[in-house]
């Protein structure tokens, strides 16, 4: 393809992709009010923006269940809207006290959850996207701690203490994953178990994973061992977890 016509082609998508944009409508579906930390912000709220045709009746029917081509009746009106004009990403915004918006981060799946962790530190907010595809053994809802600043919407990552390596929360629920809070500790406690296959399929490995956080970071603690579960069995007991 000759440069020109190339660019010219980059031109349109790039057009007909801000004129979408442009046409998206949204709704506030969650707003966190969040400690008085920024010192060149102040007071500031977290909000999450849904398309305003995902109502609350269509994110429940939707939600954990898959695309919305997978998730809604074919010869419902909906289906044929979103057939052609499909749902809008979801998108964050970080509000300061006089309304402006000052961080926005676009997200990449038009449904998702936005809640504050509480506890230890009531500024770390929980997003949760769902990828889930109505089928499959690994994707599904996936929950990602995040931080607010006057520099944006931060994902939150772990220090795990015997290698000296940072690495980024996921947290997922699917059919081979799952995760939940630790109870009785004072301190914030998540454990997260992974089932995957062995490259050659052969066999499968267990992962073990606790996140703590001591109210200023995360560690993460891991250990696996061969094994195999799905979400249809007992989450495993805390002693588990290393």
């Amino acid at each position: 393809m000759p440069r020109k016509v190339l660019i010219f082609a980059w031109l349109v998508f790039g057009l007909c992709s801000a004129a979408r944009a442009a046409e998206c409508k949204y709704a506030v579906t969650e707003r966190i009010m969040l400690r008085p930390t920024m010192r060149d912000v102040g007071a500031a709220s977290a909000q999450l923006l849904i398309d305003t045709r995902l109502t609350a009746r269509i994110r429940d029917e939707m939600w954990g269940h898959g695309d919305w081509s997978f998730a809604l009746d074919p010869r419902s009106e909906l289906y044929k809207d979103f057939s052609a004009f499909p749902p809008c990403n979801a998108k964050l915004q970080g509000v300061d006290r006089a309304g402006k918006v000052f961080a926005e981060r676009v997200l990449d799946h038009p449904l998702a959850k936005l809640e504050a962790l509480g506890g230890a530190d009531n500024n770390i907010l929980l997003l949760t996207v769902d990828y889930s595809t109505g089928m499959g053994s690994y994707a599904g809802l996936t929950t990602i701690p995040l931080q607010l600043s006057s520099q944006g919407f931060q994902d939150t990552d772990a220090l795990n203490p015997g290698t000296q390596q940072r690495e980024p929360i996921r947290l997922v629920k699917s059919l081979k994953s799952d995760w939940r809070f630790s109870k009785g500790t004072k301190e914030v406690e998540i454990l997260s178990l992974w089932c995957r296959p062995e490259p050659d399929g052969s066999s499968f490995n267990l992962i073990f994973t606790r996140y703590t956080f001591d109210g200023k970071q995360w560690f993460v603690h891991k250990r696996q061992e061969k094994g195999f579960w799905e979400s249809d069995q007992p989450f495993p007991q805390q002693s588990a977890f290393p």
